[in-house]
């Protein structure tokens, strides 16, 4: 694949307002420091809380007297919006503003937490967790296109790689707190712990540049067409492959949302191809640089999800832990992304992201695996512990290099120097860099 020079013409400063002239003055470094941090933090509160109510989905389901069926819904409505608006949500930052949805997305969040907290009924509940996964849509996409504008490039790769470390802590650190939280009060200070963050995060939005995606002419307006096609198809794919296990791919509640969503999908890809202000242009899967890394984003991070909901569940069903004791079984995980992420960030420049990939999926696939494999065996430090440690080490050396693969996987636009028609690719929109 050939790589262009971007000219200086087409490079926005990091920290430049929209609607600034094309000199706009850089951040200060004090700035960036508390942009990484409201940027780290906001992604904090949509990864935690899809993690922490895993601990509590027991007490959650004794309180309202519900099935293990009906329960279930209390994490797929934060999982249903969040992964179907996702892309939505990244477009429309891209189009009205990165700031200005991040923070919209924030307030949202805090709003259906507060919601969270005082539902009355499961019903209440998940709807409100059904808001919070909006809120999760808009905020998520902007934490890497704000970033990547507000650092230069010399030091953004060290800002990303510090983000991916810390929001995939929190991600973990989640069953941890919750049952600590349930243990000293009730399951409802797991949603209102949101609120001290939200209001850190808020103070500093003032120091977040506003940004746009900047092309080449007028800003393209945004594919209705395609938003809804995609927020459709997903919604309807995601709840089929959600209930399929419990009702069986042949029911008609799993079969024919599942059928619908190809369909629409099918629709959706379609109308991709011949769009000029698409929401995913498809030339982009023709860059193994960018396909390859967000293949493996997928399989590894819906593993760990899954993992992160299936354990916790299982020891205290099953194995009759207390709530604390469950939730701290990732703390050695923590541990080590803490320690490491940001010593393996620097390892790429040197070594490659290749060989740390490589090496970071095997150990983590081996980990996954040796939760069943070791099974049978009896105690947390013969049967728990060595998974997590060799999840944690894959962990570790993966979540740096996957983010820093997609993010310089192509150009932000074309040339001036060169005519549309030898341009290969179309320009990556920065919502697209931000979905890794």
């Amino acid at each position: 694949m050939t790589r262009f020079a971007v000219p200086k013409s087409h490079v926005v400063p990091p920290c430049a307002q929209v609607g600034a002239t094309p000199a706009g003055a850089p951040c200060a470094q004090s700035d960036r420091k508390w942009i990484l941090i409201a940027i780290i933090l906001g992604s904090a509160l949509a990864f935690m809380d899809g993690s922490v109510v895993n601990v509590a989905l027991p007490i959650l389901q004794s309180t309202f007297h519900a099935t293990s069926s009906t329960i279930q819904w209390v994490v797929q409505a934060y999982a249903l919006f969040g992964a179907a608006l996702l892309l939505l949500g990244g477009a429309i930052g891209d189009r009205y503003g990165r700031r200005s949805t991040f923070v919209w997305g924030v307030a949202l969040f805090a709003i259906a937490s507060m919601g969270c907290a005082a539902a009355q009924s499961l019903g209440q509940l998940i709807a409100a967790r059904a808001i919070q996964g909006v809120g999760a849509a808009l905020l998520i996409p902007q934490g890497l296109s704000i970033l990547s504008a507000s650092f230069p490039e010399q030091e953004r790769g060290r800002a990303i790689g510090t983000w991916s470390a810390w929001t995939t802590v929190f991600a973990a650190i989640g069953p941890v707190v919750g049952g600590w939280l349930m243990q000293a009060w009730s399951w409802r200070l797991i949603f209102l712990l949101n609120l001290p963050l939200v209001l850190v995060i808020m103070l500093l939005a003032a120091r977040i540049p506003e940004s746009r995606a900047l092309g080449d002419g007028p800003a393209q307006p945004l594919d209705r067409l395609g938003a809804a096609l995609a927020t459709l198809s997903f919604a309807a794919i995601i709840y089929a492959l959600s209930f399929a296990p419990q009702l069986g791919w042949r029911n008609r509640l799993v079969a024919a949302p599942l059928l619908g969503g190809i369909i629409l999908f099918a629709f959706f890809l379609r109308s991709q191809a011949k769009r000029p202000n698409a929401m995913m242009p498809l030339s982009l899967f023709r860059i193994p640089r960018f396909l390859a890394p967000n293949v493996l984003t997928f399989l590894l991070y819906g593993a760990l999800g899954g993992t992160l909901y299936v354990i916790p569940f299982y020891l205290i069903q099953v194995r009759h832990y207390p709530l604390p004791a469950a939730g701290a079984v990732f703390l050695p995980l923590i541990l080590m992304m803490f320690l490491f992420s940001a010593r393996v960030g620097a390892l790429v420049p040197k070594v490659g992201e290749r060989l740390l990939l490589c090496l970071g999926a095997a150990l983590a696939g081996i980990g996954f695996a040796s939760f069943a494999w070791l099974d049978d065996r009896h105690g947390y430090a013969l049967s728990i512990l060595p998974p997590v440690l060799l999840l944690g080490s894959g962990m570790t050396l993966c979540v740096a290099p996957l983010t820093n693969a997609v993010m310089s996987s192509y150009p932000r636009r074309k040339p001036a120097s060169l005519p549309r028609s030898t341009t290969r690719f179309p320009v990556l929109p920065d919502s697209w860099r931000s979905l890794c």
